[in-house]
């Protein structure tokens, strides 16, 4: 609405797009400019930038067990059920194979980021991502504790 009373008009052809732009005032700009700015810095701050590098913790009845994530191999975890396969390859890990019925651990996908778990109530193995931010502090913040 114009200071009249009257609505605007938009002059006929021209783009669709340049029309909705001439609604825009600098006060709009700078807002949108702004949310950008926040956006872009959220996202430059909560993503991962390295430090110590992660490593795997099993934890099972016998004892916890710690491997660096970067280096592959098999691992037999003792459990009240029998032995768990764990496997660690290409900077993930799963459960390979567990003497548990309905075998959900197996079919659960792949562990790759710090903070990630999975685990084998039936026999009680636990695995999880761990590691430490550069400071060696701990982990290191993340999205979902931002």
């Amino acid at each position: 609405m114009t200071k009249s009373g009257r609505a605007r008009r938009f002059p006929r052809g021209g783009s669709r797009w340049l029309r909705l732009i001439r609604l825009l005032r600098p006060g709009d700009l700078l807002i949108f400019a702004v949310a950008a700015a926040v956006v872009t810095g959220f996202v430059v701050f909560a993503a991962d930038r390295g430090g110590v590098p992660a490593t795997v913790e099993i934890r099972s009845l016998q004892g916890d067990l710690v491997y660096p994530l970067a280096q592959d191999r098999e691992i037999l975890v003792p459990g009240p059920l029998g032995e768990t396969l764990v496997e660690i390859r290409d900077g993930q890990v799963r459960f390979v194979s567990s003497p548990c019925r309905d075998k959900i651990c197996v079919y659960a996908s792949f562990l790759s980021r710090r903070g990630q778990w999975a685990a084998c109530l039936p026999n009680g193995v636990f695995v999880t991502i761990t590691g430490e931010d550069a400071t060696g502090d701990g982990p290191g913040v993340d999205a979902s504790t931002f």
